[in-house]
């Protein structure tokens, strides 16, 4: 299920107006909340709003150097936005028509000597930025941005790039021909970013989403591989629905029809359909292939297997596909990526509200680097992989399965079933309770997030808090 960054004309435009820095005013009625009667929600209502400050008070990385990529105010927003930049900055030095965009947000909290990359995020990174981790959301169905208490800008320094050269608004040649290429070309930018904001010293995080699940263990890697730690000091990674080991075969079909039975009332295919794949689910292996496999310790290395769909008897094992089509023929506003969605579907300012406009079923066969992921968490023994339960595109126990056939810090996968609940008690207007499960060896951190589809960050932004929270080591679980 690879993605690339393509906004419609439309977002484009909206996304070059919103981070060239104009200005523009919220009416009063779009400033308007119901207010239900909570403590939590009228605490969240009585947060001071940022005040206006002189352009260079407390502006930690403002100089002449980056001033202009200074971003000034935002489309739309009716805040203060404070200390942020953004625009290209090259891949080499001496070639500067290659470039990387990026959008950089230094903490709103108490200064500290780090930074988070956000390389990929779901489609791009500005996804991310805009619609889920950043300082304002704007949201599917939300009238105008606003402020967002989760954002991880409370906590860090935030890096969102948009890579590799090709996506969003990254500009340049594309000459790499493999994920080690696209690699070196985020490090060497990554180098020249930290030269021009003077920046020494910090300690770095890289996270993503989706098919980041290849970008951050190999970007990680080159990292470690620089062995420089003036510039490279890898210290934590966290990767959401992340495509890891054979995605299409483990992550998707070899765990798509245990995933309709156990949300049938969600899916709602008829019954003839449901004895279909059931029955495809055993004689194409899959059933076994979970009996064998998905055990905690794990019995060894499981069996490359990987499918040519061109081939009328392998192409009948395709049951994720299968399922797809049917589910979409009973809700056509089907959202792989939050599988409770249904229609009408709901405005998105960046025109990719969920997967009825965007359709790309099944990943290619890719080659896989087994010891990417595996050195990442050696290295630095913190390391957080999530999945989402209402994700179709990167399936829950799919993950977990393709975590079974990994070995790192001496041991194959997770040698006990994860179990332990993630609760949090804290008093808000949603988000309590027992939101999902965690599970941690060997420097390596499982998050089964709840109620979440594939970004879990929009649908569950306090929960991904706290894995951002153990990322960076101000928590010690979840």
């Amino acid at each position: 299920m690879q993605m690339f960054c393509s906004p419609s004309p439309l977002a484009s435009l909206a996304w070059f107006a919103f981070l060239v820095g104009a200005s523009g005013q919220v009416s009063n009625k779009a400033q308007w909340r119901g207010q239900p009667n909570r403590q939590a929600v009228k605490a969240r209502a009585e947060t001071p709003v940022i005040k206006n400050r002189s352009p260079l008070e407390n502006f930690r990385f403002l100089d002449s150097a980056t001033k202009p990529y200074q971003v000034t105010s935002l489309l739309g927003v009716a805040y203060d936005i404070g200390e942020m930049y953004s625009g290209l900055v090259p891949v080499d030095e001496r070639n500067k028509s290659r470039a990387l965009f990026f959008v950089f947000q230094p903490t709103i909290g108490p200064p500290v000597d780090e930074i988070n990359n956000l390389v990929k995020w779901r489609t791009c990174s500005l996804e991310g930025f805009f619609q889920e981790n950043g300082r304002f959301l704007w949201q599917s169905g939300q009238f105008a941005p606003e402020l967002n208490p989760y954002s991880w800008v409370n906590l860090t320094n935030m890096l969102w790039v948009e890579q590799p050269v090709g996506t969003g608004f990254s500009i340049g040649e594309i000459t790499a021909t493999s994920e080690k290429d696209n690699a070196q070309d985020f490090v060497n930018f990554f180098l020249n970013f930290q030269n021009l904001f003077s920046i020494q010293n910090f300690k770095i995080y890289v996270t993503g989403e989706s098919y980041a699940g290849r970008y951050v263990p190999y970007i990680s890697t080159a990292m470690i591989d620089r062995n420089d730690k003036t510039h490279f000091d890898l210290s934590g990674v966290l990767t959401y629905d992340p495509c890891i080991g054979a995605t299409d075969y483990t992550q998707q079909e070899a765990v798509a029809v245990p995933f309709v039975l156990e949300n049938s009332n969600v899916f709602g295919l008829n019954e003839s359909f449901i004895e279909q794949i059931t029955a495809l689910d055993k004689s194409c292996g899959y059933a076994e292939y979970r009996e064998k496999h998905f055990t905690f310790p794990p019995p060894g290395i499981q069996a490359a297997e990987f499918y040519n769909y061109s081939i009328p008897h392998e192409a009948e094992c395709d049951v994720w596909d299968d399922i797809y089509y049917a589910a979409s023929a009973v809700n056509p506003c089907f959202n792989m990526y939050l599988i409770v969605d249904t229609c009408p579907i709901p405005p998105d300012v960046l025109g990719f509200p969920g997967s009825v406009e965007i359709t790309t079923p099944g990943l290619p066969i890719y080659f896989d680097r087994a010891d990417s992921l595996p050195q990442v968490i050696e290295h630095t023994n913190r390391v957080l992989v999530a999945n989402g339960d209402l994700d179709f595109v990167i399936i829950t126990n799919g993950t977990l399965l393709a975590i079974q056939n990994m070995t790192w810090n001496g041991k194959l996968g997770f040698q006990e079933k994860p179990s332990a609940p993630i609760i949090i008690t804290e008093p808000d207007l949603q988000y309590e309770g027992t939101v999902g499960v965690q599970h941690y060896e060997r420097g390596l951190m499982w998050a089964e997030t709840y109620l979440s589809g594939h970004m879990e960050p929009e649908y569950q932004p306090r929960t991904s808090y706290r894995h951002i929270q153990w990322v960076l080591g101000r928590i010690n679980q979840l």
